[in-house]
């Protein structure tokens, strides 16, 4: 996620880094089912300076991003280092289904 965003020069020079990983560890919140719990969420929003609008609106911009990476031009490196499919996963994710991780 992190990666996608600092690729893309307009993205990353709109979001201060602090928020970028705030915004970060809140998709893996999400994505992991961990930010329905009340305590995990208070603890997050308490130990962090942006407002949970902020945060909420910079997640959607990341998923945005990710879901664009096959037709941008400036992640190309990011292309060749993760599978598509992995971008999908995260960018597609259906937030209120339950984590299935596959185990092969």
């Amino acid at each position: 996620m992190i990666e996608c965003v600092l690729c893309d020069d307009t993205v990353s020079e709109q979001m201060p880094g602090s928020l970028l990983a705030a915004a970060a560890l809140l998709l893996a919140l999400k994505f992991t089912r961990q930010s329905d719990k009340p305590e995990i969420a208070k603890r997050f929003y308490k130990h962090q300076p942006y407002k949970h609008d902020e945060l909420e609106k910079r997640t959607e911009q990341i998923l945005k991003l990710m879901q664009n990476v096959p037709r941008s031009i400036y992640h190309t490196n990011v292309r060749e280092k993760y599978k598509r499919t992995e971008f999908d996963r995260v960018a597609n994710y259906q937030y209120n289904n339950d984590l299935v991780v596959p185990v092969s």
